[in-house]
């Protein structure tokens, strides 16, 4: 209420297996990081959750809680070897990783299900902010086109540029998007690249449908013949955003073209992601 907009916070997990005397050393690290989160992102944590706790733990956390707020102790919980069930109770499985009890394997195994052995390849549900940018991005305000969690894209005079996006698995991927070009306007077009044909499109039916979603039922036939085709026709625009849940093994392409425009190069502030298709 006394910043006048919603303060959204986020629920944690920190695997401490592993954990040993060797990591005193990032101790004073964790000290400032904690004066940071206290001082400009107040009230964000809404639960954070500690697994695999060794036994020197409480040492570890006898020198740590002496930094933390006493109204942010009381949202950390250290979970026993049962911890499973307290995780599935507070965390949708979607997205809580299979190796804590949940549904969600996209950052652990590829598509044939095979566990990932290079971790450049893994993508996972939420996005990651990489730390070595976040000086760049903190000048840009944090909207709805505009956030830490939006990357740039320069578009050259005369050029396009393709984003693909990969699809989680068989069992199905939501797609989100938006974007806003700094200057003028730019051609947008995106299309899905199924990953196998001659399988029968299954029916989902969710809930509710959002404002501006695609409605992946409209594509049938194409996802039978299994080849790339478009779900958003090019149209000339300077911001955009939208959704696209399919319960299909498919990628996207976003097509970004600026071949129209001979003399002015675009600059574009975009964030895609995909997650795990909520049934």
């Amino acid at each position: 209420e006394k910043l006048k907009k919603d303060v959204h916070q986020s629920v944690s997990i920190v695997d401490l297996a592993g954990l040993s005397m060797s990591h005193r050393h990032g101790l004073a690290f964790i000290q400032k990081c904690a004066k940071i989160d206290e001082q400009y992102y107040p009230e964000t944590m809404g639960k954070l959750y500690i697994v695999n706790a060794p036994r020197l733990f409480p040492f570890f956390w006898g020198i740590c809680k002496k930094w933390v707020h006493p109204n942010t102790q009381k949202k950390i919980q250290v979970l026993s070897t049962e911890f499973e069930k307290v995780l599935r109770d507070n965390i949708p499985a979607h997205f809580l990783a299979s190796e804590y009890g949940g549904k969600c394997t996209c950052g652990q195994f590829d598509s044939e299900g095979k566990k990932k052995l290079d971790t450049k390849q893994n993508h996972f549900c939420i996005p990651c902010l990489d730390l070595s940018e976040m000086k760049e991005q903190l000048k840009f305000k944090d909207d709805e086109y505009d956030s830490m969690s939006h990357q740039s894209l320069a578009v050259r005079a005369g050029t396009m540029e393709d984003i693909i996006v990969e699809g989680i698995d068989k069992s199905g991927t939501h797609f989100s998007w938006n974007f806003k070009t700094q200057a003028k306007n730019i051609e947008l077009s995106i299309s899905c690249i199924p990953k196998s044909a001659g399988t029968e499109f299954t029916e989902v039916k969710f809930k509710s449908r959002q404002e501006d979603e695609i409605d992946a039922s409209r594509f049938k036939a194409e996802f039978k013949k299994g080849k790339e085709f478009k779900i958003f026709e090019a149209t000339k625009l300077d911001k955009h955003k939208g959704t696209f849940r399919v319960p299909y093994n498919c990628d996207l392409r976003f097509t970004f073209d600026n071949s129209y425009s001979w003399m002015t190069a675009k600059s574009i502030r975009h964030k895609l992601t995909a997650t795990c298709l909520e049934r």
